[in-house]
């Protein structure tokens, strides 16, 4: 029966927003609506491996929206906004390749970044700060909708839910996505039964995937509500992110002997997996051992770890992620591509805190704090959805990131 649900559901939610579109007056030949219905049924098919086609079709549709949208550009019916972090960190990874010698690995990452960049520019060309709430309508309907799913199916089969993604933690983060948009964006006040109880769907949604991360970014996105001092907040995260990783750096042998006996094997192959990136970067400072290309450097390299057995689950190279996207970046493209990132986080940063609507920046604080720590235990910088919900604050006020083309 789930199966079944995951197999027919993106096909149900395409005719179902085309018509919820249609009906709010989204006019069908404006690339406007292209857009907006493939936000809305992006999270049904971009990780759906229950149908082969899925996927595929998801990426086909953007790409055809792409060409649409340079054309209507030629004509100078429409401008361009392109992200020139973003632009910058695909030369970084460029770069890197060289370590990489251009393999194929790197060509799959490289070929799967230009394809977010083009989804990025056809998104953040057509929705604006005018239109998003209409945009975000469908990522309410959404969430709940998958909210109330992940609770049949925790009901059913009393294990971590996934309804149609491929990872407990994809679903978790969406739907804290979705909470978010819904506690800042569209609710008029808490302290009503219809806020309450739309809160609690959500919430038991969120504890059925049984992802401790997303749980926490749930809880620090309803803690950003409220009075805290912000900007002392955020001027930690930089310095906890490397700090955390120098601690790493100093304490590494230390830590590599003691987690398989304190910690769980999830956690401790992640460490093992961790210390191996590290030596990763401190090989290629500089640029990295290439983008997508940590796999092919831990299978070179594992034989150096064989008497930490709980790396032993990982010495297949379908499984090699590194569970940290901060320690992917560093490992992947170098010093240079952490800094790029790293620099544009804090941007992004200073630029939420200028944001005069009070819901609107603490919707955008909660959602970057969301990011932070859901890419700070999983991988997840190889997907749009990440980079549109980090750069989401471009949209409500003026800046020099986005960069708009004419």
């Amino acid at each position: 029966m789930l199966i079944l649900i995951k197999m027919i559901l993106p096909i149900v939610m395409v005719i179902f927003f085309i018509i919820y579109y249609m009906k709010n007056k989204v006019y069908t030949k404006n690339l406007e609506f292209f857009t907006f219905v493939f936000i809305a049924v992006a999270p049904y098919m971009s990780s759906n491996f229950s149908l082969p086609f899925y996927r595929p079709l998801l990426q086909v549709i953007a790409i055809i929206g792409f060409i649409k949208l340079i054309i209507i550009f030629l004509n100078k019916k429409k401008h361009l906004l392109i992200n020139k972090y973003e632009f910058i960190f695909l030369i970084v990874i460029i770069i890197s390749g060289i370590n990489a010698s251009y393999n194929n690995s790197f060509f799959s990452g490289i070929i799967n970044y230009i394809y977010i960049l083009i989804v990025l520019v056809l998104v953040r060309s057509n929705v604006n700060s005018e239109n998003i709430k209409s945009c975000f309508a469908s990522i309410i309907i959404n969430g709940i909708l998958l909210s109330v799913l992940s609770c049949l199916e925790f009901i059913i089969l009393n294990e971590r839910t996934e309804v149609v993604f491929s990872n407990s933690n994809y679903l978790g983060f969406y739907l804290v996505f979705s909470s978010i948009v819904y506690l800042y964006l569209f609710k008029s006040t808490l302290y009503n039964y219809k806020t309450l109880f739309v809160l609690v769907i959500f919430t038991l949604g969120i504890l059925a995937t049984g992802s401790d991360s997303v749980i926490i970014a749930f809880i620090t996105a309803i803690l950003i509500g409220l009075k805290i001092d912000i900007k002392k907040l955020f001027k930690l995260i930089p310095i906890g992110v490397i700090g955390v990783i120098i601690f790493f750096f100093l304490t590494k042998g230390y830590l590599l002997h003691q987690v398989a006996e304190y910690l769980s094997d999830s956690n401790a192959q992640r460490i093992g997996i961790w210390s191996i990136a590290i030596d990763g970067f401190l090989d290629n400072p500089f640029i990295g051992v290439g983008y997508n290309n940590f796999p092919n450097y831990f299978m070179d390299n594992k034989y150096n770890y064989v008497d930490y057995s709980f790396l032993s689950a990982f010495f297949q190279y379908d499984y090699l992620v590194t569970h940290n996207d901060f320690i992917r970046i560093l490992t992947e493209t170098g010093g240079i591509g952490f800094l790029l990132f790293m620099f544009y986080v804090k941007e992004l940063i200073k630029i939420t805190i200028r944001i005069n609507q009070v819901n609107v920046r603490k919707m955008c604080l909660a959602l970057i704090f969301t990011v932070i720590i859901f890419i700070s235990t999983h991988n997840n910088i190889n997907a749009f959805d990440t980079w549109w919900i980090l750069g989401l604050p471009l949209f409500f006020t003026k800046n020099n990131i986005l960069i708009k083309v004419k």
